[in-house]
């Protein structure tokens, strides 16, 4: 019997169309935080490069 219940409910068209905007809403959501994860990244990778800036700088100082 539940699951005759669950069959029915999965078919009616205001479910599927739910579960599709839901769908979507994910995917939009996926999108935007993978953008913002490569800002992260670019942002990590800047920050890498100006740490190896400025400890060559420190060595060339500490050269002087």
């Amino acid at each position: 019997k539940q699951a005759e219940q669950r069959l029915s409910n999965v078919q009616r068209p205001e479910h599927v169309n739910g579960i599709k905007n839901q769908l979507k809403q994910l995917r939009e959501k996926i999108i935007d935080l993978e953008k913002q994860i490569d800002l992260m990244r670019k942002a990590i990778a800047d920050n890498d490069d100006e740490i190896a800036f400025y400890n060559a700088e420190l060595q060339r100082i500490r050269a002087d």
